[in-house]
């Protein structure tokens, strides 16, 4: 049974979905995406992951293997660790991967896509976040909408 996705506002630009796309609940993984099979959906830009990459706090939740990323306004949203698939690995548990909307550069935008990444640090508590990009054809990653505040 697949519930209603409800956009949470954290204090940002614009409010972020609970769940990812095909996911029934905020800590389920959801269902996987080459940017070329991408569904309909507000994808967040390049400009809106550093945003939330900035501005909000993550700790690591150990119990539902995820992030919780708290915004300037208290509210928080759940990013579950559903890694990827093709690419160098197979799901890698470690990973919060998402695309972006924001189009690569002009000459190679039919082979690469952006992404916003976040993994556990090694070495601390710390959640390293940034945006990447990889062959859009041979990574299946997931998806995180939004929504106009």
């Amino acid at each position: 049974m697949n519930q209603e996705v409800t956009y949470i506002d954290l204090g940002l630009s614009v409010k972020w979905a609970d769940r990812n796309v095909g996911a029934n609940l905020p800590r389920d993984f959801g269902e996987y995406y080459t940017d070329t099979d991408l569904p309909e959906g507000n994808l967040p830009t390049n400009a809106q992951w550093e945003e939330l990459q900035s501005l909000c706090t993550f700790i690591h939740d150990e119990v539902r293997n995820g992030i919780i990323a708290t915004g300037p306004n208290g509210n928080s949203i759940f990013l579950p660790y559903a890694g990827e698939k093709g690419g160098h690995t197979d799901k890698n548990f470690s990973n919060a991967l998402f695309w972006t909307s924001t189009p690569y550069y002009d000459e190679f935008k039919d082979k690469y896509s952006f992404y916003a990444g976040f993994s556990k640090s090694k070495y601390s508590k710390k959640v390293n976040a940034g945006i990447y990009f990889v062959d859009k054809e041979k990574y299946y990653i997931s998806i995180r909408t939004v929504e106009a505040v």
